[in-house]
């Protein structure tokens, strides 16, 4: 939970007893802009969100927390996305088993217009929705929550002017990139399943 981690990491920094130099909301705010920075550089957290078409409609919601869609499967088969200003206007009134996925921040549109009932399901990279509280558990597994804590201990030491702090930011914030960069790798080789494929204009 964020608030063992707080605990911990009060070592780390050398601020174990009251009063502190940093207070728990402090560093809890320095969780949750790490944790958020992390995502937006990996896109590590992923949801998917399952419905079901209805006929001749076109048009979905996507969940509150999304941020990019991964993939999109009808029936178990994926769809290729293309770019909404690549939409002939003639694909609007076309409808059939759907073949392609175009989307905005809040809806995903399926083309051809779905003809029947179908089974979608979309594979999104996720925002953090609210942010972590002492009480929740942190979205990352143990074996990279040291790329948690060289952000955090990164902004903590930015709290002060003096040169060691600066020193101490500096140091932390490239072991942050650096980490980053390792964790972007893994995401990449581990869980790409992003399904494009070149998508002729006759074919919309």
């Amino acid at each position: 939970m964020v608030g063992d981690f707080i605990y911990n990491l009060r070592d780390k920094l050398s601020d174990t007893e009251e009063p502190y130099l940093w207070s728990d909301n402090e560093l809890i705010s320095y969780v949750n802009y790490v944790i958020k920075d992390i995502i937006a550089n990996t896109g590590f957290l992923q949801d998917n969100y399952p419905f079901n078409t209805s006929k001749d409609v076109m048009s979905y919601s996507l969940p509150s927390d999304f941020f990019r869609i991964k993939s999109v499967y009808c029936d178990g088969l994926p769809l290729a996305f293309i770019p909404y200003s690549m939409v002939h206007y003639n694909a609007f009134n076309v409808s059939a088993k759907p073949k392609f996925y175009t989307y905005n921040k809040e809806n995903i549109y399926l083309l051809p217009t779905p003809d029947d009932i179908y089974s979608v399901n979309v594979v999104y990279e996720a925002t953090l929705g609210a942010d972590l509280t002492a009480n929740d558990t942190i979205p990352l597994r143990e074996e990279w929550m040291f790329l948690l804590l060289y952000g955090v201990m990164w902004q903590a030491y930015l709290k002060d002017d003096t040169e060691t702090f600066n020193q101490k930011a500096q140091y932390y914030e490239a072991q942050y990139r650096d980490a980053l960069k390792r964790f972007k790798n893994f995401i990449v080789r581990n869980n790409n399943f992003n399904y494009t494929i070149p998508v002729h204009r006759g074919l919309i």
